[in-house]
């Protein structure tokens, strides 16, 4: 028979706790959780059995549960976010008791501060705080079955964020937050609800100032974004069929650019025919994906070269002859500048153009335009004879 004192053979040391599942079921005040406790057996063959004596205080192991001869079980109804104290006791089949093992402590993890924001179209973000590390995952769907889960963050953080996508427009969501610290504790959070926001079927405006500039085999094309805060980019198509390509799908795309919004942008559009006229449509779009009614502009490649002057230097008002390739047959919308003054054209070919001098003209280049393409440009020097000197002085 044991003896009713406490036999030192009893004592033993606890040699893990582990924290494990932790439920939460309604109001925070009244959610319950628990705790896994595991300890090493006793090597006497009295033994009959296993008491968890445990509390919120240090020292003081008011409740008390028997196990039996497990070594060991899950302390459930605690409170989540409280500090539990607890010893392991064994008795015999006199259930007298044995000397208590080291008292060990453990925190129920406890999930708080759930909320959402960033909530758009077809994403939200859910966050949450825990009371001590832990990992983090979210279950969300339609229904309170849920159905879809995120990717679980194993990284254990106190505070908690995991991004939502791929959702419905205008759908109400039911979630619940989920996570479990390095001794396997985990709590699960009281279900929530978030409505996505309604599908944007209003697109960005046009870009501004869109403007084509031709060269040799090759168009400059730029162009002012809207201001629109969900502005995302540009796609610019071409077509050479005389009509400008009517939606994001019609004619060749030329290049997809994502922009600032109320930024300035440019695309240099190469290896284009000379003498085709090339017909641009901007299709502004948003980050829904909303594409606006497009703005226009087009241009001609041209290959213009000026290889002569006859003369190359004169005086205002003098006759010169710029003969060259790709003038146009007509003068249409072309001009000639001396040194950036514009010049009056008395005849224009495809090879040869006569003008005049302008009479502010100053030494410089001779540039042919023609439909906003520009030629090389060739020196002409203006002025006449050099002055005559002094009056010379003999001395002696």
């Amino acid at each position: 028979m044991f003896n009713k004192t406490p036999n030192p053979a009893w004592a033993f040391s606890l040699s893990a706790i582990l924290i494990v599942t932790v439920f939460l079921v309604g109001p925070r005040s009244l959610r319950a959780g628990s705790l896994l406790l595991s300890w090493d057996p006793i090597q006497d063959s009295r033994l009959s059995g296993y008491k968890i004596k445990y509390g919120t205080v240090s020292g003081s192991h008011s409740l008390s549960v028997d196990v039996g001869n497990k070594t060991s079980h899950t302390l459930a109804g605690l409170t989540e976010g409280n500090r539990y104290y607890a010893v392991i006791v064994g008795y015999d089949v006199n259930r007298v008791e044995g000397a208590a093992s080291a008292e060990v402590s453990g925190w129920v993890l406890a999930a708080s501060s759930i909320s959402t924001s960033s909530v758009a179209t077809t994403s939200a973000v859910v966050s949450w705080q825990t009371n001590k590390p832990a990992d983090s995952q979210v279950e969300y769907g339609t229904t309170t079955a849920f159905g879809s889960v995120t990717t679980l963050d194993s990284t254990r953080v106190a505070n908690h964020s995991q991004t939502l996508t791929n959702l419905q427009p205008a759908t109400t969501y039911q979630f619940r937050a989920r996570s479990k610290d390095e001794g396997g504790s985990s709590v699960v959070s009281s279900n929530f609800t978030f409505t996505t926001n309604s599908l944007d079927t209003t697109p960005p405006n046009d870009v501004t100032n869109f403007t084509a500039i031709p060269s040799n085999g090759r168009v400059s094309l730029s162009w002012t974004n809207p201001t629109d805060t969900d502005f995302k980019g540009v796609m610019l198509r071409y077509r050479t069929d005389g009509t400008y390509p009517t939606s994001k799908t019609d004619g060749v795309l030329a290049t997809d650019r994502t922009g600032v919004a109320g930024g300035s942008d440019y695309f240099d559009h190469l290896g284009l025919t000379n003498g085709v006229t090339y017909y641009y449509s901007a299709f502004t779009y948003d980050t829904t994906l909303n594409y606006s009614s497009t703005a226009h502009t087009q241009a001609t490649p041209v290959s213009i070269s000026i290889t002569s002057l006859s003369p190359n230097r004169g005086s205002a008002g003098s006759t010169v002859v710029i003969t060259g390739t790709g003038f146009g047959t007509t003068q249409g919308a072309g001009d000639l500048t001396f040194n950036g003054i514009l010049a009056q054209v008395s005849s224009w070919s495809s090879t040869s153009i006569t003008a005049t001098v302008p009479a502010n003209a100053t030494s410089g280049s001779v540039v042919v335009t023609v439909n906003g393409a520009q030629s090389n440009g060739v020196t002409f020097k203006v002025g006449g004879k050099l002055g005559a000197p002094g009056k010379p002085r003999i001395a002696g």
